[in-house]
């Protein structure tokens, strides 16, 4: 079911899925003898509602406003989980956000970590949010998707519609710029933190060389906005970069229309009705597209 997986012949009798194979003896297997015959292709993910597969998540707070937005979520199938496969990370890990359509949906804990305020007068939250990239990779199911994707709960995510926007560049290691609020400065076009695409290269990248952003960067993990680190680490390991500045409408960037039927996230919405009318809006204007 892995991304770039193909499932390998060991012989008459067993054959398994993963991303390589040598043939003859593999010391990962007791040195026994492998014919690496191919028995597929090599996967795409698991697109169960849609190609390219999406895997979604969000870093949630356990009480105030953000509760009820990702409860309406999860009842209503709706933002992060309609995409093919969604995980709810949070500092109080363990804590029942609902029930979903496998059984209760419980929040997977993250290390806190303390977040001082940027240069710009926003949050330092790199280092928090560096501990929930760690929980991402434990977690594992990232590796069943050609994207992943990491949503603020106060942003409005029309998945079919991120599709859209990336399916060109899935099998890419890229990740997206989606903000290019000052043209000209050099911190921009960057990715806003509100809606953070990434593909199944870039993440295998940044798992196997986040090592090397926190020895060049880690003394900004404190001082930084999450989205601008990661932004930096993904330049620093050299992931490529896409420019798409229609695929999320924030209001901390260049602004946010619910109606506009191409756009894939919105934000910012900090209620459950504000949240909720942007998301029907959303379903409105894709009915007269």
């Amino acid at each position: 079911t892995g991304v770039d997986a193909v499932c390998y012949e060991k012989n008459s009798k067993w054959a398994t899925c993963k991303t390589w194979c040598t043939e003859g003896r593999d010391p990962t297997d007791n040195n026994e003898t492998w014919s690496c015959k191919k028995l597929s292709a090599k996967g795409v993910g698991l697109a169960v509602k849609g190609f390219p597969s999406l895997f979604c998540f969000s870093l949630m707070r356990t009480e105030g406003y953000e509760v009820m937005i990702m409860q309406g979520q999860l009842n209503y199938s709706i933002g992060i989980f309609a995409c093919d496969e969604a995980a709810v990370f949070s500092t109080d890990g363990g804590w029942t956000l609902g029930e979903g359509p496998d059984g209760p949906v419980k929040t997977i804990g993250v290390e806190n970590a303390v977040i001082r305020t940027t240069m710009d007068g926003t949050a330092g939250n790199a280092k928090l949010f560096s501990n929930m990239w760690d929980k991402v990779m434990e977690d594992g199911r990232w590796r069943n998707h050609a994207w992943t994707i990491k949503v603020d709960p106060d942003a409005v995510l029309v998945p079919e519609r991120i599709r859209w926007h990336v399916s060109a560049h899935t099998g890419e290691k890229v990740y997206v710029l989606n903000c290019n609020k000052v043209p000209g400065s050099p911190n921009f076009p960057m990715m806003f933190g509100s809606v953070e695409i990434f593909s199944f290269a870039a993440m295998d990248t940044y798992f196997t060389g986040r090592d090397a952003c926190k020895q060049s960067m880690g003394q900004w993990l404190e001082s930084w906005g999450e989205d601008y680190y990661m932004g930096k680490c993904m330049d620093l390991i050299k992931v490529g970069r896409i420019s798409d500045f229609g695929v999320v409408g924030d209001s901390v960037c260049t602004g946010v229309d619910c109606n506009n039927p191409g756009v894939g996230g919105f934000h910012a919405f900090k209620s459950w009705s504000a949240w909720s009318l942007c998301h029907q809006q959303t379903v409105n204007a894709s009915k007269k597209r």
